[in-house]
């Protein structure tokens, strides 16, 4: 880790330095010491040396400097040596810091185990919510200043809209009107305080939560902006919005888990839905590269299906992006996505809509089904594919042809032997669901025609046309005898 000079103070603390800092970056990573034969001093490094070589002023005849660009600290009481082997071991310190950071992570630890690191390096107030802006942790919770928001969280345990409907402003005066994904120090305008530190955490590329720290100096305040992002990159992995069964995971980490078929709990369901906030049947849409499948480019395609729909969850499976939405939202992309989607070579598929959070996983396989239907770029259907692959499956099935409906070979043999056409009369028939109007139209010949065929179909082949079973029968028996579709089979009557 790389320090600034606020890191190396908030440690030499016990020396009481005297700190003059203007533009506290993080660059530094060693010591060296002041010398009249160095061309430069570079912003790499603090620089160690006496202050009577650089102040006239007696009150620092027996003083040590520490130098970093515009930055200077004075240590009035300190023996060389030791403020040399305290100001290395800092470095020792903060990297340690940031290992201990991403082991933590890397864990999964509990946010409240990694506050005793965050409590290391800073005694100021550190808050953590989750997305919804509920109160997942804290440390030196007491110790905040602003009592309405202290008083909020003890009463609600969760922001509410006295808090969030402040107008927050940055260091520079310029109007926030959201958090990043950086920390930014910011204050209600007009106000004298020194407010908070506040960033984003994510997870898996997913905000998920949030982190405010209230510094109780300026000193302090350099210190957040320089932690923070340490801190928020190690309560992202945190095991409250990692875990399977926590009610502050994100969505996407949600929908991963159940499109993997996971069986989560009823309270982070309805938090998921809760999130999206759903009005109607939903919808899986896989996208598949047919060239080049790499992370990469799952990642910019994510970026552009999140400019063109924002009420979705995405996320990167098996090498495919997966969107979850609702149907309404994906009629909408769809007429763009097309267009996209050929010049992009990216196939496409859609699944039956679904009502429940249980029905993601079958979902999904219904959209794998349509995407590898086809080996060219487009939208594909899975309903409109279904019926076809349903058919083909019996087909391929020796047995299926043996146990059709009996009245198709009957037809067939009597229509040989006395010249009829009984059989495309059932057809045309039972593809009409029995209604004898359309079907006399659609075969051209007199209503009382089709009266006494039907009559004769009956009698010879003992057909009840009421009984819904027996003419989903000869319909499926029809449809497999011919290898078609309904498509199909109504152009051939025709």
């Amino acid at each position: 880790m790389k320090l600034s000079m606020s890191l190396i103070a908030r440690y030499l603390r016990k020396y009481e330095p005297e700190c003059h800092i203007l533009e506290d970056t993080q660059s530094i990573r060693g010591i060296r010491f002041f010398s009249d034969h160095l061309p430069s001093f570079s912003l790499d490094y603090v620089y160690l040396g006496t202050s009577r070589d650089y102040f006239q002023d007696p009150r620092y005849e027996d003083s040590l400097l520490l130098s970093n660009g515009q930055n200077q600290m004075i240590c009035h009481v300190a023996d060389y040596e030791q403020l040399l082997n305290d100001v290395l071991a800092s470095f020792e310190f903060y990297n340690q810091l940031e290992q201990d950071l991403i082991m933590a992570g890397g864990r999964h630890s509990s946010i409240a185990s990694m506050m005793t690191l965050a409590e290391c390096v800073t005694e100021d107030p550190v808050v953590v919510f989750d997305i919804e802006g509920k109160l997942v942790t804290a440390a030196n919770f007491s110790a905040i200043k602003d009592q309405e928001f202290l008083q909020t969280l003890l009463e609600e345990n969760i922001l509410g809209t006295n808090i969030l409907g402040r107008v927050f402003a940055d260091r520079d005066g310029k109007i926030s009107h959201d958090l990043t994904d950086e920390p930014q120090h910011l204050h209600s305008p007009g106000k004298d305080e020194l407010g908070a530190i506040a960033m984003y955490i994510s997870y898996e590329g997913e905000r998920v939560g949030f982190l405010l720290m209230f510094p109780s100096s300026e000193f302090e305040a350099g210190i957040g902006m320089t932690l923070m992002p340490y801190f928020a990159a190690a309560f992202g992995q945190a095991e409250e919005f990692s875990s399977s069964i926590s009610t502050h995971q994100g969505t996407q980490s949600i929908f991963l888990r159940l499109l993997q078929g996971e069986q989560l709990t009823s309270q982070v369901l309805d938090k998921f839905y809760h999130r999206l906030d759903f009005h109607s049947d939903a919808v899986i849409l896989l996208l598949r590269t047919l060239a080049i499948q790499n992370h990469t480019f799952c990642v910019m395609l994510m970026n552009d299906l999140r400019q063109w729909e924002n009420q979705c969850v995405l996320c990167e499976y098996q090498k495919d992006v997966v969107m979850f939405t609702q149907v309404s939202s994906l009629n909408h992309m769809i007429p763009t996505l097309k267009k996209e989607l050929i010049r992009r070579n990216i196939a496409a598929g859609v699944s039956m809509p679904i009502q429940s959070t249980d029905q993601i996983r079958t979902a999904y396989e219904q959209a794998v089904f349509a995407a590898e239907s086809s080996r060219e770029p487009g939208v594909r259907y899975c309903r409109d594919l279904a019926l076809s692959y349903l058919l083909r499956s019996l087909q391929e099935k020796e047995m299926a042809l043996k146990l059709l409906h009996p009245a198709i070979h009957q037809l067939e043999a009597y229509d040989k032997e006395n010249r009829t056409e009984l059989k495309d009369t059932l057809i045309c028939f039972v593809k009409n669901h029995c209604r004898q109007k359309e079907t006399s139209e659609e075969l051209h010949v007199h209503l009382n025609t089709l009266k006494y065929r039907i009559h004769r179909i009956e009698e010879i082949c003992t057909i009840d046309y009421h009984d819904t079973e027996e003419i989903f029968y000869l319909e499926l028996s029809m449809r497999l005898l011919s290898g078609k579709t309904k498509q199909d089979l109504h152009s051939d009557t025709n």
